[in-house]
């Protein structure tokens, strides 16, 4: 008679828990507290400031290429009218007219990340998570603090390879206050100030430095106009 044989389950012991080495790194998060600071700083031009907005009529122009729409014959230009479409309002009275006008606060934004990564490559996603520049424009003022009037340039420039004449607003001497909100455990006053300096260097609006090269938009702060408040 063969031999039959059976099968039988150990019960396994169990795992005693494991205990932290002596010296092991602790898992937990230390989070510290936000301090928001919100920083008004006073900048002033080193050179003129040169305006050329984006029109509905050049975004209109864009749309119809892209749907396939035939596009109008170019006609004669009107360079007042240029002129007008390139200025960024950024207020206007009951009538439509324009009272004030402004860059937009992400060509300063810009300026801030440009100049950041002058000093480390991983500090523009810093500045652009930690700095908040408040207001959809910067109002540009005059030397004494009024807002300022815009001159019509005549420039010649080149549009699809050929020359022609750029009617656009200037400001050659200006001013503006810049509001912003910052994460005060992650930058200092001093830093945010000192990089909002560097970044004149970068400019804003047509032919700035860190864009072609050139030298419009620049500007300086000026230290004695720093106010902060702690929210």
């Amino acid at each position: 008679m063969g031999k039959t044989s059976v099968g039988i389950a150990l019960a396994t012991p169990p795992r005693p828990a494991r205990t932290p080495a002596q010296g092991a790194v602790s898992n937990k998060i230390s989070i510290p507290p936000m301090r928001r600071l919100l920083i008004t700083v006073g900048i002033e031009s080193l050179s003129m400031l040169v305006m050329h907005a984006f029109s509905k009529e050049a975004k209109g122009k864009i749309d119809d290429k892209h749907e396939g729409r035939a596009a109008l014959p170019p006609g004669f230009k009107d360079p007042q009218q240029e002129f007008a479409r390139s200025l960024h309002i950024a207020e206007r009275n009951a009538k439509g007219e324009p009272i004030t006008y402004g860059m937009p606060t992400i060509c300063f934004m810009h300026a801030m990340a440009t100049a950041a990564q002058d000093l480390d490559k991983y500090l523009p996603a810093r500045v652009r998570r930690c700095v908040h520049i408040q207001g959809d424009k910067v109002i540009i003022r005059d030397r004494e603090g009024k807002p300022a009037q815009p001159i019509m340039r005549d420039d010649l420039v080149r549009i699809n390879r050929k020359p022609a004449t750029a009617y656009r607003g200037s400001f050659p001497e200006w001013t503006a206050a810049i509001t912003m909100e910052i994460d005060g455990s992650v930058f200092t006053v001093e830093q945010m100030v000192t990089l909002l300096d560097r970044a004149g260097n970068c400019g804003v609006g047509e032919d700035r430095p860190s864009k072609r090269g050139g030298s419009w938009g620049r500007w300086r702060v000026r230290r004695d106009s720093v106010v902060t408040v702690e929210q």
